[in-house]
């Protein structure tokens, strides 16, 4: 439908099968329908004659938060994008080495990336171009744009923020980089997905975890809010995760446990645990388009094993780590399903 405009300032929306409700402040809310079988995009108006898009396809079932310029008024209104009919994604993923592929290099190393396309149905086709040391800067000088261009994938989950730490870049220039990225990717009619940077697993003396990325995690905030931009929050999602378990228990997660000082690579177990985190904040679009958890109950415990062989965690995993966090635990082991060490 393209006829429906809401007047707005700030909002937020919600879409639920075919009902639609805009709220502009609290106790104002405006109501429509839509098409629940179609993508939809949105645009802003001031005065109803020249309309500018905000932002990417979403499914109906999103809740998105808008920033609307400044202005006494403001306009909305959606369009169908796509229908869902026969929609089979096509994925990029983008970033530094923790999201990377790493098979090639070793067999004890891997990204987050790595293994992410066990998360999905076999329609969805997953292209990893994370490298090692590629951050903002290096997407432009490494001419990845012409990649993506020629690969035309839906959409492009990108994670930077790790390599402008180690160059102490400032706020402002990550900022300004990742927002042309976006701007190179909408040109090409892809849909940019963000995320913040994964946690390093770094512990203080008293076993308080410290996030190093918390200033980085909060520029791609910003960019994401900038640019209507959906997000990941894998920063908080593993920071968190790290706090609740503590050093020890957490070790398994990293490429070495506490036997060496790589603390931002992971394990092949590890990887599986932040590929799942990854999995809980996707778009909607991509939501119906990932496999049980519980269908991945033997890949884990391969992975688990795998590392007891190759790595230095030669201890069985529960053992080793006490694991009982319970978030992570039940995504990747529902009721019953625990493996046996």
């Amino acid at each position: 439908m393209l006829g429906m405009i809401i007047c707005s300032s700030m909002a937020a929306f919600s879409i639920a099968a075919q009902a639609i409700r805009f709220q502009v402040e609290p106790g104002i809310s405006y109501t429509g329908s839509v098409d629940a079988g179609s993508a939809y995009r949105a645009e802003y108006s001031t005065d109803l004659t020249s309309w500018a898009r905000m932002g990417d396809a979403f499914l109906p079932s999103e809740r998105i938060p808008w920033e609307f310029p400044e202005g006494p008024q403001g306009f909305v209104r959606l369009i169908p994008d796509f229908p869902l009919d026969d929609f089979e994604p096509r994925v990029v993923l983008l970033g530094d080495s923790t999201m990377a592929d790493l098979s090639a290099l070793s067999i004890q190393y891997h990204g987050w990336g790595q293994h992410f396309a066990d998360f999905f149905e076999p329609s969805v086709t997953m292209i990893n171009l994370a490298e090692a040391g590629m951050g903002t800067s290096e997407y432009f000088a490494r001419k990845k744009t012409q990649t993506i261009e020629l690969l035309r994938p839906d959409f492009v989950i990108m994670q930077f923020g790790h390599i402008e730490q180690k160059q102490s870049m400032d706020a402002g220039q990550f900022e300004q980089n990742l927002t042309a990225i976006i701007a190179e990717i909408r040109e090409i009619g892809t849909v940019p997905v963000l995320v913040t940077p994964v946690a390093i697993r770094h512990f203080t003396a008293a076993d308080q975890h410290v996030n190093e990325l918390s200033e980085r995690r909060q520029s791609v905030l910003k960019v994401a809010r900038a640019n209507h931009v959906q997000c990941v929050d894998l920063n908080k999602a593993s920071a968190d995760l790290y706090a609740r378990m503590g050093n020890i228990p957490s070790a398994f997660i990293t490429v070495c446990g506490n036997e060496c000082d790589d603390l931002s690579h992971f394990s092949r177990a590890g990887s599986y645990v932040v590929a799942a985190m990854m999995t809980q904040g996707l778009p909607e679009l991509l939501q119906p388009y990932l496999i049980p958890l519980k269908d991945l109950i033997s890949t884990v415990d391969s992975a688990f094993e795998n590392d007891r062989h190759f790595s230095s965690l030669s201890t069985p995993f529960v053992e080793l780590t006490g694991f009982q966090d319970e978030q992570i635990w039940e995504w990747l082991f529902p009721s019953g399903t625990v493996p046996v060490p």
